[in-house]
C-alpha cells in the first residue's frame, strides 16, 4: 500500500506550498509499469517493490484547474527519473542515543551557495513527520554550515556550552531543544520532542549527548564550497 497521506512528507520537508488540485481523476496511471497514486496534488508510485516516491508540481500545465494534464505531466517527469546506489554522506556522527530509541528518518539539505545542513531523527515508536513542527516521540540531531551573514551566529544566545555560545529552550510536555555555536564552524542542533524522550537521555540530558556528536565538516565557513566538500563526510552516521 501507498504511505498514508498524513506521513507523505519526507522527513523534515518543507510544508507542500501548492494546494490541492480540484477533481482529481480517479485513478493515476502507472509509472513505468508500476502502481500510483494521485492525492493532495501529489503523484506517488511504488518504484520498487515496497519503496515508494512522492512528486509535486507547480504550474506545469497552462491552466491550473486541468488536473488531468496536470497529472499526466508529473507520471512523464516521474517516468524518467532514475534512482542511483550512490550512500547519501552525512557531515555529523553520533553514537545510538539510549535504548529505546532507533533511528527513523536522516536527510541532507544543501543550499545553493549558503550552506548545508545534516539531520538525523531517532523515534521511540511509529514516525510520522509533522510540517507544522516537532514530531512527537522523537529526538533530533543536526549540524548546519551556514555562510555568514545568512543565518543565526549565536547573536541571541542564552547560554554557554563547553565555552561555545548555545540557546537552551523548554518545549511543551517537557520537551528541550539545545543548539550550540561552533564558532567559527557549524552549529549543532538537538531536540527531545517531549519529557519521556528527554528522560531516555540520562542525567546529561541534550547537552550530555551534543558532547558525543562528531562534527565532521570543515570548521570554517568563509571558506565553504558549491557544492559542499565531502571528502571527510560518513555513510555511517551512527556508530
Amino acid at each position: 500500500m501507498p504511505p498514508h497521506r498524513d506521513c507523505s512528507l519526507a522527513a523534515g520537508a518543507m510544508p507542500r506550498s501548492v494546494e490541492p488540485a480540484a477533481a482529481a481523476p480517479a485513478v493515476a496511471p502507472a509509472v513505468r509499469g508500476r502502481p500510483a497514486t494521485w492525492t493532495d496534488g501529489a503523484l506517488r508510485w511504488e518504484y520498487a517493490p515496497g519503496a515508494w516516491a512522492e512528486i509535486v508540481g507547480q504550474e506545469l500545465t497552462p491552466t491550473r484547474e486541468d488536473t488531468a494534464a496536470e497529472l499526466a505531466a508529473l507520471a512523464r517527469i516521474a517516468g524518467d527519473l532514475r534512482f542511483g546506489t550512490a550512500s547519501l554522506r552525512f557531515p555529523l556522527a553520533v553514537p545510538p542515543p539510549a535504548e529505546g530509541l532507533r533511528l527513523a528518518a536522516a536527510w541532507v539539505t544543501e543550499q545553493s551557495k549558503v550552506g548545508w545542513t545534516g539531520s538525523l531523527v531517532f523515534a521511540a515508536g511509529d514516525y510520522c513527520p509533522d510540517p507544522k513542527g516537532l514530531a512527537q516521540g522523537v529526538l533530533s540531531v543536526g549540524v548546519t554550515g551556514i555562510i555568514p551573514g545568512y543565518g543565526w551566529t549565536g547573536d541571541h544566545s542564552n547560554a554557554t556550552v563547553d565555552g561555545h555560545r548555545a540557546i537552551r529552550q523548554d518545549l511543551p510536555g517537557g520537551g528541550k531543544a539545545l543548539a550550540v555555536y561552533g564558532d567559527p564552524g557549524p552549529y549543532v542542533s538537538l531536540g527531545a520532542s517531549d519529557g519521556e524522550i528527554a528522560a531516555l537521555l540520562g542525567a546529561g540530558g541534550l547537552e550530555g549527548f551534543y558532547r558525543h556528536v562528531q562534527v565532521l565538516a570543515q570548521p570554517d565557513l568563509h571558506a565553504l564550497a558549491e557544492p559542499a566538500d565531502q571528502a571527510g563526510w560518513t555513510t555511517d552516521p551512527v556508530r
